[in-house]
């Protein structure tokens, strides 16, 4: 039986100036039977050593962000329950053009 996962993208803003409500925004999403896989989140800026970046029941944030621009980068929020792989030799990340996650 193929296995079907949930996902929701956002643009954020800034993952760290708009924490408190990406973070609500998520709860509120969330019900007692649902919550998504992944969450993939765009325009993250560079947020690598916020502390409060953390959601229960998720992986810490796994991000990629550009190194000559505080703006910009992405970022994925996955499942406890799901196992992952970090991909570096099959990173496509070209600054101010196409940012992805490996």
């Amino acid at each position: 039986m193929k296995e079907t996962l949930s996902f929701f993208h956002l643009n954020c803003r800034g993952l760290s100036a708009n924490w408190e409500s990406f973070r609500d925004l998520i709860c509120n999403l969330h019900g007692n039977s649902f919550s998504f896989d992944l969450i993939g989140i765009s325009e993250i800026h560079k947020c690598s050593h916020d502390s409060r970046l953390s959601l229960p029941g998720y992986h810490n944030l796994i991000s990629c962000c550009r190194k000559d621009d505080p703006r910009g980068g992405v970022g994925i929020f996955m499942k406890e329950t799901l196992n992952y792989i970090i991909r570096e030799d099959i990173t496509v990340f070209i600054p101010h053009i196409f940012d992805s996650v490996y």
